[in-house]
């Protein structure tokens, strides 16, 4: 049966319709797949922004809380040190019996008004920090530090109070890589802050995109 021009016609439009409506089908669907995808990617970026921004908290409360104060403490201990040996400069070369009153009397001096204290001040904030020490271990510096505090502590205080001598027990001393370990730490921690930081800021510093 031969079609006439109407029919053609007809054929022609109800096909351009039928285009038309699975091209504004797809346009749909594609418009909301888009806007899933952009949720996401914006849901993925809020995470990784407060993933960064508890990490960067961490670091800071590291620093604030923990090797900061311990440098300084480090710090100042080696500079009374460096004061104590000018002004002692020749008494580890002695025996007990030829070290003079006043001698002995600056070395205590030394001992009581600084030493301990300050050593008394790291190991509290090694114990009551710990949480905040980037290793998941204790480092070996660390703990021998406790056990020197614990030693100089115990073995002067048996000396003040009861006069009993102990030259027969070798304490371990002051760590000798305690001091870089902590410089270490804090340098590394710096780092990563700074690092964090930019990464932080870097979204905000990005023009808004044209509409």
């Amino acid at each position: 049966m031969t079609k006439t021009f109407s029919q053609e016609l007809l054929i022609v439009l109800i096909d351009k319709l039928i285009i038309g409506l699975l091209i504004a089908a797809a346009g749909y669907f594609f418009s909301k797949l888009l806007e899933k995808f952009k949720g996401e990617q914006a849901l993925r970026q809020e995470f990784e922004t407060l993933r960064d921004q508890v990490t960067l908290n961490h670091i800071q409360h590291q620093i604030e809380e923990l090797y900061s104060p311990l440098l300084g403490l480090i710090k100042q201990s080696k500079i009374v040190s460096d004061i104590s040996k000018c002004k002692l400069p020749h008494i580890n070369d002695k025996t007990k019996d030829q070290i003079t009153v006043e001698e002995e009397e600056i070395r205590r001096y030394f001992v009581e008004k600084y030493f301990l204290p300050i050593n008394k001040q790291v190991a509290t904030l090694i114990r009551t920090k710990i949480y905040l020490i980037s290793e998941d271990e204790l480092p070996e510096s660390f703990s021998r530090f406790l056990i020197h505090q614990a030693q100089f502590e115990c073995l002067h205080s048996l000396w003040q109070d009861k006069k009993i001598s102990s030259d027969e027990i070798e304490g371990i001393g002051w760590p000798t890589v305690f001091d870089s370990d902590v410089q270490k730490v804090m340098t590394n921690l710096r780092k990563d802050y700074n690092e964090y930081l930019k990464r932080m800021k870097k979204p905000a510093e990005q023009p808004a995109p044209s509409t």
